[in-house]
């Protein structure tokens, strides 16, 4: 009877140690991965109590491995670079080819007009390569372009005199 008592002890034991050898190693493997995510991007994917976040984990696979980013860093201009030349703007809306003059003036061209249109600018220098650039149309519609010569990004607000606001999203180049 003792020697049954004390193998039932002996393998109840046994269980007890490898249960809890899995859960640390889990536990530490869960701890290791936190740390690791949050320095490789910042915070963690997993929080506790709450789902995974599949969104979060697409949106910075998809940015971190953009092809199409990394073909517009290419573009790499400076705002003094890009004076007097012509550059095509690809908004996901309209296409324009704009020439930025000065800081107060620009000449936009749509592609399907042809229409040449001369406007009065203001510009706001966010750094040597972004700027954010605002004028009125003849039609009055109030125009506000965010534009990075070194990304190759652009951003457009538009709001027209019926009170309709358009959000434009594009890229630039410069025009062959």
């Amino acid at each position: 009877m003792k020697g049954i008592l004390m193998k039932s002890v002996n393998s109840t034991l046994f269980i007890i140690f490898i249960i809890t050898a899995i859960f640390s190693t889990l536990s530490a493997q869960t701890d290791e991965r936190k740390l690791a995510e949050t320095l490789m991007f910042g915070k963690p994917f997993f929080k506790q109590n709450t789902e995974f976040e599949w969104e979060y984990y697409d949106a910075l696979a998809e940015k971190n491995n953009s092809i199409e980013k990394l073909e517009n860093k290419e573009l790499s201009l400076t705002y003094q670079n890009i004076i007097g030349k012509e550059m095509v703007f690809e908004y996901d809306l309209f296409t324009v080819e704009i020439i930025i003059t000065t800081d107060s003036t620009l000449s936009w061209k749509d592609s399907k007009s042809k229409k040449i249109n001369n406007e009065k600018t203001k510009t706001i220098h966010i750094d040597n390569k972004t700027i954010l650039k605002s004028w009125v149309e003849v039609d009055n519609t109030l125009v506000v372009m965010f534009a990075d010569f070194y990304q190759g990004d652009t951003h457009a607000f538009l709001y027209n005199s019926d009170g309709k606001i358009e959000i434009a999203n594009g890229s630039i180049k410069l025009k062959d």
